[in-house]
């Protein structure tokens, strides 16, 4: 049996459901085990034997932060201990290191780190930062097998684990040959000639989401945009976005900005393919971020639309080599501001952008291929 763990909500993190996805296929004996959100973003369609461990009672205790924590995490530690288990994939810090205590006591289970965050470094704390590192140093030495989402992220890894056979796995979409087109336009009453702007995942801070939104009431001096935001996040900061959103509307006449919770993947992507263009313009606040394209980026390909992304090294790499969208300061509204001016002035070139990245997406950026690696390390 193999056991797919992330201390996160399962159901909103597509890496870990595309992985269970290809296990299942290959006929193995697969459970998914997270820690479910308190708001249940999303439920479970399609996939089996998904455990997202969450906190449901009328206990005051439970009304304390701390104690719903504590319960979260001894029914998480519960849902990841078997004894029929012979191979644990890890996605994150937390549960490598459950996992290193149970193949401690266990003693022949085999671990898969399938990194798609750079744990060593995100912006964390500096004690928190230093304690995460100790366990990951010593978590690298129990891995059968390591894996990192990004190129560069996968060279910084190996030089901080020291290991050389770190293995690169993107975390690109699967394959999608068609699409059901939104009315997005008479969705949110907006002009024909509105051009949409489109950004998903988390909402949240260092995400370059405000700097987006500035850039974007600028560019609606010249033409009529829709800042279009699918995705999560904290109440508090949802709530601040939406406050800033109608501020921006009541100054800037030509300006509509729509929030959207999260969805399925497939339905996401139908919502990518009716915009105009993608938006990854997260900042520079951790290594982790700074080395990583985001799978946002690789999901506009699919979706056969332009993308703006921070003007970092994956990122670079990726440009040079689709062609597929264009380079930003992410700091920089005036910066963004001007990149979307220059891409929006020709809308045919647009396209051939957003063609060039569906190419890309179906030929070599996709599940399909990236997974083929698993068949090898699981057989």
């Amino acid at each position: 049996m193999i056991i797919i763990a992330k201390a996160a909500d399962v159901l909103i993190q597509p890496r870990v459901l595309k992985v269970a996805r290809k296990v299942q296929e290959m006929g193995y004996d697969c459970k998914v085990v997270g820690i479910g959100s308190k708001n249940q973003y999303l439920k479970n369609k399609g996939m089996k034997n998904i455990v997202n461990v969450n906190v449901q009672s009328s206990n005051p205790f439970m009304k304390v932060a701390v104690f719903r924590r504590l319960v979260k995490l001894v029914k998480f530690i519960r849902a990841l201990c078997n004894r029929k288990v012979d191979k644990y994939l890890v996605h994150d810090n937390l549960s490598l290191i459950i996992v290193c205590i149970i193949k401690f006591l266990y003693r022949d289970v085999q671990i898969i780190y399938m990194g798609d965050e750079l744990e060593i470094d995100r912006g964390f704390h500096w004690i928190k930062k230093y304690f995460i590192q100790i366990l990951m140093r010593y978590g690298a030495r129990k891995c059968s097998y390591m894996f990192q989402a990004d190129f560069n992220r996968k060279v910084a890894f190996e030089k901080f684990a020291k290991r050389s056979d770190i293995q690169l796995l993107r975390n690109v979409p699967e394959c999608v040959f068609s699409f059901s087109p939104i009315n997005i336009k008479k969705e949110f009453s907006l002009p024909e000639d509105c051009l949409i702007f489109v950004y998903t995942g988390l909402i949240g801070e260092h995400r370059g989401i405000e700097t987006t939104l500035d850039a974007l009431c600028m560019l609606s001096n010249h033409v009529p945009c829709c800042y279009l935001l699918i995705g999560w996040g904290e109440d508090r900061y949802l709530r601040h976005i939406g406050d800033l959103i109608n501020k921006k509307e009541a100054t800037f006449s030509n300006f509509k900005g729509c929030m959207k919770g999260p969805m399925s993947m497939c339905e996401l992507l139908d919502w990518m393919h009716s915009s105009d263009i993608g938006l990854s313009l997260i900042e520079n606040f951790s290594i982790s971020y700074y080395l990583c394209t985001p799978s946002k980026v690789y999901e506009y390909m699919m979706a056969g639309i332009p993308f703006v992304a921070s003007d970092f090294p994956e990122n670079r790499c990726l440009v040079e080599d689709t062609q597929a969208g264009v380079l930003a300061n992410p700091e920089s509204a005036n910066d963004i501001y001007l990149t979307l001016k220059k891409m929006t002035s020709d809308k045919i070139n647009m396209k051939q952008i957003g063609k060039r990245g569906r190419t890309a997406a179906l030929d070599r950026y996709n599940w399909e291929k990236e997974s083929e690696i698993l068949d090898k390390i699981l057989q």
